[in-house]
């Protein structure tokens, strides 16, 4: 009996424009990047596949922070003291990837994280 032969179908429009900011903005392995949209499907956004290779274990080589649209952390009694800004901190403050570059600090409650948190 003949095996069918496998046929990489090529991305749509949508998937190379995802395909091509995973590894020309991002810095990510293509095959890698492929397999990402591959595996997500035709509603594959950059976001969704810089977090699940992030989360595999995947190294980018850069590219733009994905910005929150809304913190998750907001309270209606007010802000953070302005000298917690100063800190050192950690994503997460430890229980997250633990990065120290490039965070973020929520202004309600001070959590901090990276771009992945």
């Amino acid at each position: 009996a003949k095996r069918a032969s496998m046929v990489t179908q090529p991305p749509s429009a949508d998937a190379a424009r995802v395909l091509d900011a995973l590894t020309r903005v991002y810095g990510f392995d293509a095959a890698q990047a492929r397999a990402c949209v591959d595996e997500l499907g035709a509603n594959a956004t950059v976001q969704m596949c810089v977090d699940a290779l992030l989360d595999g274990g995947a190294q980018d080589r850069g590219g733009p922070a994905l910005g929150l649209v809304r913190c998750a952390h907001v309270r209606e009694d007010g802000m953070m003291d302005i000298d917690a800004l100063f800190a050192p901190r950690a994503c997460g403050d430890g229980e997250a990837c633990g990065a120290r570059r490039e965070l973020w600090t929520c202004l309600s409650c001070g959590t901090s994280g990276c771009g992945r948190y």
